[in-house]
């Protein structure tokens, strides 16, 4: 038996081929695929000359709704083998990971460990399934997706009686303000009486430090947490699963810089709110095109930091229809001290209607802005 690896063979092979080999499978690999022409054309037209298919959610670079609507078409397609998702990381609780189980998927890899992910794959291959629809409908912390027939796409509507729960946050750069930012907002919530925690989806440390610098602070290795000042903060992401469980209402995930090549970019793109740093600095705008044009979906929120007042209206004007969506934070020195613009959070989060943000200008406003000559910050000088 062949099996065929949806994705890229260097991110797969310590696992499948590991695996293959025991089972005296051969493994094929397609490669990056980065449109659904591209997943139907390479996965679809061939997927018949395979016993088993491995698809690797990080490699699928599209929206998360096509990609659920893809794999729905090999479900249904009348393909005999099994499909097996590879989502190192996720938990039931996304939104994508949700809507394949209740579209069909049965079989997954998920442990970020990887001799527990071998496991899982040989589980799969043998039938074992770790997955079924009653895990989704009987999981309080899911918004269970609803697969429609009648939509051509198949394409999941996702009720909204409950509230967002998982905030991806990154920064366009190293050093730009994302930790201070995603502690700010943990600060923010719990000063709103929503319990929250913070979660490090990177390898920086930074948690793991904090042991060393300030008193008073509790430790959980057993789960890998870290209290202090109120927060709960988890350093082990690869316990996320575990962390998931917890009674929190919103859980704040810290992707650090979002251009290095390790970052993990399906898994925040799939977050219910998404939040990009970024500097306001010409060669920090530069960073910010290129982490723009890294990212599949645009519903993102932009916060920027250290920016001059003057070259906030020319920020805004650089932005153009995302400019509805960017905030300016101001100076934080201390991120355990909750001291930024509350105004930024209330909108982002949705806590309490703002009609006035920092950020937003009327139509009048707009109009004058066009007609007067505006006095130019630094980051316009040539």
């Amino acid at each position: 038996m062949k099996i065929l690896y949806v994705g890229k063979e260097e991110k797969g092979a310590v696992i499948v081929n590991h695996v293959a080999e025991e089972f005296c499978y051969g493994v094929d690999y397609t490669g990056f695929i980065s449109t659904s022409e591209r997943f139907i054309s390479n996965v679809l037209g061939s997927i018949n000359r395979y016993g088993a298919t491995i698809i690797d959610v990080e490699d699928l670079t599209y929206s998360k709704e096509q990609i659920i609507a893809d794999i729905s078409k090999i479900l249904n397609s009348g393909y005999k083998g099994r499909i097996i998702i590879k989502a190192m990381g996720y938990s039931l609780t996304s939104d994508l990971i949700s809507g394949l189980v209740m579209a069909g998927i049965n079989y997954g890899i998920m442990s970020l460990d990887i001799t527990a992910a071998r496991q899982e794959l040989k589980n799969a291959l043998e039938g074992k399934s770790n997955f079924n629809k009653q895990q989704i409908i009987d999981n309080p912390l899911i918004r269970t997706p609803i697969i429609n027939p009648n939509i051509e796409s198949n394409k999941p509507v996702l009720p909204q009686n409950k509230p967002c729960k998982l905030v991806g946050i990154a920064g366009a750069g190293n050093r730009i303000g994302t930790t201070t930012q995603a502690f700010l907002m943990t600060r923010f919530l719990l000063s709103v009486g929503i319990k929250v925690c913070y979660v490090q989806f990177n390898n920086s440390k930074f948690i793991e430090s904090l042991a060393n610098v300030y008193d008073n602070i509790s430790i959980d290795t057993s789960i890998g947490k870290i209290s202090y000042d109120g927060i709960d903060m988890f350093y082990d992401y690869k316990k996320i699963t575990e962390i998931l469980k917890l009674d929190y209402d919103y859980y704040i995930c810290d992707y650090g810089n979002i251009l290095l090549d390790n970052f993990e970019l399906a898994s925040y793109e799939e977050k219910n709110i998404k939040i990009l740093v970024a500097g306001s600095k010409p060669n920090e705008i530069l960073l910010l095109d290129k982490a723009i044009d890294k990212l599949y979906q645009k519903n993102i929120n932009y916060i920027f930091s250290f920016t001059a007042e003057n070259d906030k209206p020319d920020i805004l004007e650089y932005m153009d229809t995302e400019a509805n969506h960017c905030y300016f934070a101001d100076y934080s020195p201390d991120m355990f001290m909750f001291n930024d613009k509350i105004q930024n959070y209330e909108k982002i989060f949705s806590i309490i209607p703002v009609t006035n943000s920092v950020n937003n200008t009327t139509e009048n406003e707009t109009e004058n802005k066009k007609e007067k000559k505006k006095k130019k910050g630094f980051f316009w000088r040539k």
